[in-house]
This record gives C-alpha cells, structure tokens and sequence, in this order.
C-alpha cells in the first residue's frame, strides 16, 4: 500500500478475491500510534502492542464477492 508499518496491524480475511474493501486507521495515524506505543512502552514487543492496540489501530483487507453487493461511491456527500 505504500506505507512501511508492521505488519501485525494488517488484518487480511482468509478468502483472496480480485476485490476487496480497506478500512481502519488512517497509516500516517498508525505510524505515529505505534512509535508512541513503543517509545511509552519499550519492554512490549510487537505482537504484545497488537494484542493491546487491535480495537485502537489497525488497518482490515476483506476479499469480496459480487455476492456481498458491494457498490462503489465516488464521493461522500454531506460528510
């Protein structure tokens, strides 16, 4: 994806399709959660910091299907 972050904070679904949706923290947010993380807590290795951050950061690929009717929207209006 073009960002350099560890990649327990990647959460991929098992099945690989040609398609899929990404959600989850913005990666410059990510970065600056986990050096954070880490200068606070240096004694926590990196799975220990995905355990305690997994509901805080993180970033999910999950494979669709054109059976999940998926549809793509150009802009957010009112957001």
């Amino acid at each position: 994806m073009g960002f350099d972050f560890p990649e327990n904070f990647v959460h991929k679904s098992k099945n690989i399709t040609d398609q899929c949706v990404i959600a989850g923290t913005d990666p410059v947010t990510l970065n600056e959660k986990i050096e954070s993380a880490i200068t606070q807590f240096p004694h926590l290795d990196m799975k220990d910091l995905q355990l305690k951050m997994i509901k805080v950061v993180g970033i999910w690929i999950t494979s669709i299907n054109e059976d999940n009717k998926i549809i793509n929207i150009d802009f957010l209006i009112e957001w």
